[in-house]
């Protein structure tokens, strides 16, 4: 649990050092998940970053951050750098993207032939799609997410954006 809040904070701090931030359009917000996979539920935090002078306006950064609460005796966190390329669309906000995927696992179990520990960290390439729902400072979102790695992940998840600043 700590390091999801330390995680949070960092996700804020990069939106508050964006470099032109005066022309960009931040959001951040929560998520839930299902990793098929894994078969877990995991929970999480991220940060859009639209910059107007990149691609008219149309690629957003979307760094992330996930961590897997139901897995016993275990630690599983996942941060997450992507580009995200809007789609034209009259009701809806798709998009596409890809980004690096960093997966970290740590494992303490007690065994009856004693205790069992390591951890291991895996890049991996994020491919997804997606839609933002509504035009306000609150935008529900949806997607699904490929992360090709040594273990092939399909994941979905959900959330809300809150837009911070102007220009949301």
């Amino acid at each position: 649990m700590k390091r999801m809040v330390w995680g949070v904070i960092g996700l804020f701090a990069l939106s508050i050092a964006s470099p032109r931030q005066a022309e960009a359009q931040v959001m951040v917000g929560p998520h839930v998940g299902y990793n098929q996979e894994f078969e877990e539920l995991f929970v999480g935090a991220n940060v859009l970053f639209q910059l107007p002078s990149m691609g008219a306006g149309r690629v957003t950064f979307n760094p992330g951050f996930e961590f897997y609460p139901g897995i016993d005796g275990a630690d599983l966190w996942t941060l997450n750098f992507d580009a995200l390329y809007a789609l034209n669309a009259p009701s809806v906000a798709p998009y596409v993207g890809a980004g690096l995927n960093v997966s970290r696992i740590s494992v303490d179990v007690d065994t009856p032939f004693g205790n069992i520990s390591g951890s291991s960290t895996e890049l991996g390439l994020n491919l997804k799609g997606g839609a933002r729902f509504g035009g306000g400072r609150v935008q529900p979102f949806a997607e699904g997410i490929f992360v090709v790695a040594d273990q092939t992940q399909f994941m979905v998840r959900g959330g809300f954006m809150f837009g911070l600043g102007g220009g949301s």
